[in-house]
C-alpha cells in the first residue's frame, strides 16, 4: 500500500510557487501531513469487494476510475474510546482543548478561494477574530480502504494560508458580516444572520458557519485531534453534526521537508502501523 503512495507523496513536497503579489498578503505555512479516520464510500455500478481489491492492486490511473467519497464522521462511542486510548494505552499527553467559530466568506473579487474567519467569543458575547485564512491547499490526498477493519484511512498533505493583511474594503466588509452574526446554539453552525445581512456591498457573502470544539493530545512525533463539529452550508442550506478524529504527523512533515526522505518513509510506515493497530476498529456493542 505505502509503496504505491509514497512516490506521489514525496513528489508533492516543495511544489508551492505562489505569485509575488499573492505572497505579499498571504503567509504560507509549512506543508503538513495529516491522517483522518473515516469511511470510504464507493459509487457506481457493481462496486463490490473484488472490484476494490483489484483497484487497490492496480496502477494509480486505474484506481481513479472508481468514484468515491471519504466521510470523516465517526460514532460518538468511538470518540470516547479513542480519548481513553490515547491517554491511557498508547501514551499521548493531553495538550489543550478549546472551542471556536468559523465564518466562511466568499469574496466576489477572489472567486477561487474562500476566506475562513476563525473567531472566539469575547467577554461581551460577540465574535472576535483570532485569525483569517484562505482554504487549505491540498497537495496530496490518498484514501485507503482498510478491508476487514471497521474504519478507513485518509492521508493528506496540506498547506495552510494565513492572510497577513486586509485592505480597507476587505476589513470593513468582513467585520460588518461578523458584527451582524447572532450566536444561536439552536441552529446548525451555531450562528445566524438577520435577513439580508449575510451579504455586504454586493461583494462579500457568508457561505458557511462552523462551531467546533476539540481536544488535542500529543507525543514527540504527532498530535491527535478529537473534534466535534457543527456545520452549516449557506449555499445549499444543509447542515451536519459530526465527530472526527485526525492525526497531525508533525515529525514526519519535518523530515520530509528537510529532504530526509528515507527517515520520513520509515516514520510514515510506523505511523500507519500505529493507526492500523489502534484506530480503525471499535466496539460495536457500545454504539
Amino acid at each position: 500500500m505505502l509503496s504505491k503512495i509514497m512516490p506521489d507523496l514525496i513528489g508533492t513536497v516543495g511544489q508551492r510557487t505562489p505569485g509575488l503579489e499573492f505572497a505579499r498578503r498571504v503567509r504560507f505555512g509549512d506543508a503538513q501531513l495529516w491522517s483522518s479516520i473515516g469511511k470510504c464510500c464507493f459509487f457506481g455500478n457493481s462496486v463490490g469487494l473484488e472490484n476494490v481489491r483489484k483497484a487497490a492492486a492496480a496502477e494509480i490511473d486505474s484506481r481513479k476510475q472508481i468514484h468515491k467519497s471519504f466521510y470523516t464522521n465517526v460514532p460518538c462511542a468511538y470518540m470516547e474510546d479513542t480519548a481513553h486510548l490515547v491517554a491511557n494505552v498508547i501514551g499521548f499527553d493531553f495538550d489543550y482543548e478549546k472551542d471556536d467559530y468559523t465564518v466562511k466568506v466568499f469574496d466576489k473579487f477572489q472567486p477561487e478561494s474562500i476566506t475562513m474567519c476563525k473567531c472566539v467569543l469575547n467577554d461581551s458575547g460577540a465574535l472576535e477574530i483570532r485569525k483569517i485564512e484562505l482554504n487549505n491547499v491540498r497537495h496530496f490526498v490518498a484514501d485507503i480502504s482498510c478491508l476487514y477493519k471497521d474504519l478507513d484511512l485518509r492521508l493528506m498533505l496540506v498547506t495552510k494560508r494565513r492572510i497577513k493583511s486586509l485592505d480597507d474594503e476587505e476589513n470593513e466588509g468582513i467585520n460588518k458580516l461578523l458584527k451582524s452574526a447572532i450566536i444561536d446554539p439552536d441552529v446548525r453552525g451555531g450562528l445566524r444572520w438577520p435577513l439580508g445581512e449575510e451579504h455586504v456591498a454586493d461583494r462579500f457573502s457568508v457561505v458557511g458557519a462552523w462551531y467546533t470544539k476539540f481536544k488535542v493530545f500529543k507525543n514527540q512525533s504527532m498530535k491527535i485531534k478529537l473534534r466535534y463539529a457543527d456545520r452549516f452550508d449557506h449555499r445549499t442550506s444543509t447542515g451536519e453534526v459530526s465527530s472526527e478524529v485526525a492525526l497531525k504527523l508533525t515529525e514526519i512533515s519535518k523530515h520530509v521537508k528537510e529532504g530526509n526522505i528515507e527517515m520520513g518513509r520509515e516514520m510514515v510506515q510506523d505511523a500507519v502501523k500505529l493507526i492500523w493497530d489502534h484506530f480503525l476498529s471499535y466496539n460495536h456493542s457500545s454504539t
